[in-house]
């Protein structure tokens, strides 16, 4: 059984890889192209995508550093 963070990240990966077989060969200026209105570019999706996943890591370092248990459901 996984824990709900282990569930967390596997659906968070999963949807990392969907995401980056859409983007698969877009040129740069694909990449700046608003969709609709209101609605984010590839790039901006890219960079809160990776601002997300750096403070995913460092709380997870700091977690580990505190022994915070992880319970199961």
């Amino acid at each position: 059984d996984q824990t709900m963070p282990q569930r967390m990240l596997a659906r968070a990966q999963e949807a990392y890889g969907i995401w980056l077989g859409a983007m698969l060969g877009l040129q740069d200026e694909h990449l700046d192209q608003v969709p609709e209105p209101g609605e984010w570019t590839p790039r901006q999706i890219l960079e809160h995508m990776v601002t997300t996943q750096k403070l995913y890591l460092e709380m997870i370092h700091r977690a580990r550093e505190m022994a915070i248990p992880v319970e199961k459901d």
